[in-house]
């Protein structure tokens, strides 16, 4: 870590704390399992409405109870309302790629470039 200026992962702590909230209709004390983790400086949540992601998800040879539309607008709603609350960066998943990864990576930049300041 110590060599690292960035780690990203692909899901982190509010995609775990969302489907506890999507799944259960609260929050089953993932909150509190989850504060052990560092905060992250930057959330993005590439939001898609449940319909583009069904459509999507047709194309997997292996589908997941979770993959219809009750569950995956539970998870949808979850994972917006925790982005707006911690100030997490909400970009359109119908975007194009190029897009979406230029966005990101400015803002990664930019995130850097405040914490070597």
């Amino acid at each position: 870590l110590e060599r690292c200026d960035a780690l990203v992962f692909d899901r982190y702590a509010p995609t775990h704390l969302a489907e506890g909230i999507g799944r259960y209709h609260h929050d089953p004390y993932s909150r509190e399992l989850l504060a052990a983790l560092p905060a992250p400086d930057r959330v993005f949540l590439l939001d898609l409405p449940e319909a583009d992601a069904l459509a999507r998800l047709a194309a997997r040879p292996v589908r997941t109870v979770d993959e219809n539309p009750y569950m995956l607008g539970r998870y949808r709603t979850a994972l917006r309302a925790l982005a707006q609350r911690d100030g997490h960066l909400i970009l359109d998943a119908r975007a194009p790629i190029a897009t979406t990864r230029q966005l990101m990576c400015d803002e990664v930049d930019r995130c850097l470039a405040e914490a070597r300041a």
